[in-house]
């Protein structure tokens, strides 16, 4: 399995991103650095990709994450293995410790999210890729909505709408960096919240993530949480605080509404950008 091309996709960028990319671009003639001088958040990114690039196959890896060796070709082997599948995403594993309160919180999050993507990519009713690994078919869609939030949701909605299979594969690991206090945790998730409303308006369904889940789907939400809780008991003290968390976020999706604020450009958690590369991650 062979790439065929590389395209560096530098927004506003602040620091060597560029000069790197470009020292690279002498050694590997695959790949093209796409230079702007300001910052239009990742769903332009998204819509230079897809204009840009000329395989069947394009594969989005944001800036902050790091794949393992072959989540790339895992991804592309499950879209060539089954032409129904339109978008594929990995599974991330986020490389915080285990010390404080609000990096258990995160760590469960991330693990129910994955647990949440298998089991609804196993009963082929996922309609959610993503973000932070994944691969699409060129054709499956011309453009995102540039004022869109979460580009990765509105691309799975906007797959399964056209028929398509949205698929998750854990064999296809990225390494990953969860927020790692709790103002931040909730700012995260208000704004990945905000934005599953915002994928509902646009195209007429929620993404099936479990924050979502529990307005249409509450029998088979409990169902994963009942399914965390009987594989470590000890994670129910986490899980409560984390269902209380993500009731405020949706509570406070109603005053960033009437306050008109927008989320398609915002600013970057720092505790985030940091990710470590270990030999053992949580799966």
């Amino acid at each position: 399995m062979e790439i065929g091309e590389i395209l560096v996709i530098a927004s506003g960028c602040t620091d060597n991103t560029v000069q790197i990319a470009q020292q690279l671009r002498r050694e590997d003639d695959r790949l093209t650095v796409i230079e702007e001088a300001e910052r239009h958040g990742k769903a332009h990114a998204v819509n230079i990709a897809l204009r840009c690039a000329k395989r069947e196959i394009i594969v989005l890896i944001p800036g902050d994450v790091v794949p393992e060796q072959t989540a790339v070709a895992e991804l592309c082997r499950t879209l060539l293995n089954d032409p129904r599948v339109g978008v594929v995403c990995g599974m991330p594993c986020p490389t915080n410790d285990d010390g404080t309160v609000a990096d258990r919180i995160a760590i469960l999050l991330w693990r129910l999210h994955n647990r949440t993507l298998k089991v609804l990519s196993r009963e082929k009713l996922a309609t959610h890729a993503c973000g932070e690994l994944m691969a699409i078919r060129k054709d499956v869609i011309p453009s995102v909505d540039e004022d869109v939030v979460n580009e990765d949701a509105f691309i799975g909605v906007y797959a399964w709408r056209r028929g398509y299979q949205v698929a998750f594969n854990e064999a296809a690991r990225v390494l990953m960096k969860a927020p790692n206090s709790v103002p931040e945790i909730v700012r995260q998730r208000t704004r990945a919240l905000y934005g599953h409303h915002m994928v509902k308006r646009r195209l007429g369904y929620f993404p099936r993530t479990l924050g979502c889940m529990i307005f249409y789907d509450l029998k088979r939400t409990l169902k994963i949480l009942q399914a965390e809780i009987s594989d470590n008991a000890a994670v129910l003290p986490e899980m409560m605080l984390l269902i209380f968390l993500e009731l405020l976020a949706h509570s406070l999706i109603i005053v960033s509404s009437l306050r008109k604020i927008d989320y398609s450009k915002w600013s970057p958690i720092e505790s985030t950008k940091a990710v470590f590369v270990q030999d053992q991650v949580r799966r």
